[in-house]
């Protein structure tokens, strides 16, 4: 087995306190980048032709002093306000122009099925930076998400088991996105289409709390409901006789 095991605290720490000697050294080389990075995600700023350098060294330096492979197919190149093609084409040109030949070892970014460039939004540390309607549209599709989710928690029998996995996995993942994006993109329709923000996930979640209380023979029963909703944050599930 190679490295450690996913999820393990020391072991996120034991990975930035390797990798901050290695991004010290790159980011030295190029002063002109600004550079944020946490574990194993990395933002870098800057004009074009350095911000290419700059990844191109990241590459071959973790690669080198670390063993360890970049994923390019999972990076993404922000170029706001000028058209996805011309954007492709800005990109292809810089790289083929390089006359050091460093920047080739980021053509895979160029693959048709990529999707690396960019021109209306990106998503950093789980929080997605733009325009309002590429933000909103990214919190429409992430309440979408936990409510499909939520429907995979009917495969647990036990209904204390399952109140919990509702309470402390589903209910909370909204928590770090409410907490980046203004309440006006977390909670406004998306155009003209139906909307599914925070408030879907919370009534989404409150019907499989009553689903697993009654034993998946749930009625639409309004005011029981409610009073789900207002015990929601007690620890101790509702239908739990002590």
């Amino acid at each position: 087995m190679r490295g450690g095991l996913q999820g393990d605290p020391m072991e996120t720490t034991r990975f930035c306190i390797t990798t901050h000697q290695i991004w010290g050294r790159v980011m030295s080389r190029h002063l002109t980048t600004l550079d944020s990075a946490y574990a194993d995600d990395a933002y870098l700023m800057g004009k074009i032709q350095p911000t290419l350098q700059t990844l191109a060294d990241t590459v071959r330096s973790f690669r080198q002093d670390a063993d360890l492979e970049v994923c390019l197919d999972k990076c993404t190149i922000y170029m706001p306000g000028i058209p996805i093609e011309h954007a492709q084409t800005l990109i292809r040109e810089y790289i083929e122009a390089d006359m050091s030949g460093k920047l080739e070892t980021l053509l895979p970014m160029l693959a048709q099925s990529s999707d690396v460039i960019q021109v209306n939004g990106l998503c950093i540390e789980g929080t997605p930076v733009g325009p309002k309607d590429y933000v909103r549209e990214y919190v429409r599709n992430k309440c979408g998400t936990i409510c499909k989710d939520t429907d995979q928690m009917r495969v647990c029998a036990d209904p204390i088991i399952r109140y919990q996995l509702l309470k402390f996995c589903m209910n909370t993942r909204l928590s770090f996105l409410s907490r980046n994006v203004i309440p006006d993109n977390m909670a406004t329709d998306c155009n003209d289409r139906a909307h599914i923000g925070p408030a879907h996930v919370d009534n989404k979640i409150v019907q499989e709390v009553l689903r697993a209380a009654t034993g998946d023979t749930l009625m639409q029963a309004p005011q029981l409901a409610e009073v789900v909703q207002t015990q929601s944050s007690i620890p101790v599930p509702p239908w739990r006789v002590c």
